[in-house]
Parts: C-alpha cells; sequence; structure tokens
C-alpha cells in the first residue's frame, strides 16, 4: 500500500449555512470522530472551509476526501454555486476546486437540501427505506 494511501479512509462532512460552518468526520461505525463549528461573521467562506479541514485532519488523519454543503443551486459540472440567494458571496466561487488545490482531497460541492436529504436516507428516519420524500423549509 503506497504511504500516501489512508489505511481506512473516512470522509470529512462540511454544512456551511449562513452564518455558521459545522465539520463532522463519520467512521465506519457511524460514531463521530471529529467535529467543527464556526461562525462565519462574513469571513472567506473558502479560507473557513480550509481551516476546519485542518483541524478535523488534526484529530483525524485518515481523511480521504470531503463533501460541502451550501445553499443554493449547484452546477455539478463546474462543481460552482450558481445562484444562492442566501449566500451571495458563493455564487460562481471555485469553492471545491480551491479546495482539492489545498489540501490534495477529493472534494465535492452539493445543494444544502439534497445532502440532508441524502443523509436521512442513509443514516436517518428513511435508513433501511427503499425511497424517502424530504421536504427542507
Amino acid at each position: 500500500m503506497d504511504s500516501a494511501e489512508p489505511s481506512h479512509s473516512v470522509y470529512a462532512g462540511i454544512d456551511v449555512s449562513g452564518d455558521r460552518s459545522v465539520g463532522v468526520v463519520v467512521g465506519a461505525d457511524d460514531a463521530v470522530i471529529a467535529r467543527t463549528s464556526v461562525e462565519r461573521s462574513g469571513a472567506d467562506i473558502t479560507q473557513i472551509v480550509l481551516e476546519q479541514i485542518e483541524s478535523l485532519r488534526a484529530e483525524c488523519s485518515d481523511i480521504a476526501g470531503v463533501g460541502i454543503s451550501l445553499p443554493g443551486l449547484v452546477d455539478r459540472k463546474s462543481g460552482r454555486v450558481k445562484l444562492s440567494t442566501r449566500n451571495q458571496d458563493h455564487a460562481d466561487l471555485d469553492i471545491a476546486g480551491e479546495i482539492r488545490k489545498e489540501t490534495g482531497l477529493k472534494t465535492l460541492i452539493e445543494n444544502d437540501a439534497n445532502c440532508a436529504a441524502f443523509g436521512e436516507f442513509c443514516l436517518g428516519a428513511g435508513r433501511d427505506s427503499s425511497s424517502l420524500f424530504y421536504i427542507t423549509l
């Protein structure tokens, strides 16, 4: 095995909301291994996420990738938020590309409501269901 490869890969998830950014690493047994939470207070979102990844890596060195949830319309081809009425500073930033470049981690971004629905389907109220209808307000 290449020494750069984690022995047992885990992934970080970071949820960026209007005023707060929360990050976690969840292990194979669904237990939270590491957690971070910071207030945004108008700071550069890319820098906040980079600092959170650094904090999570200090607690768990085996992070193989990061998923970032952001409010707004996400263009999966470009990996950018195309429109965000709640956080206009996210619009058209290459957040995933910058994070990937700075950390070397596989990085994906997705709409926050889609992430919440997928989380419920995999680990929450929708676990063991064949389908799920999810509404966020």
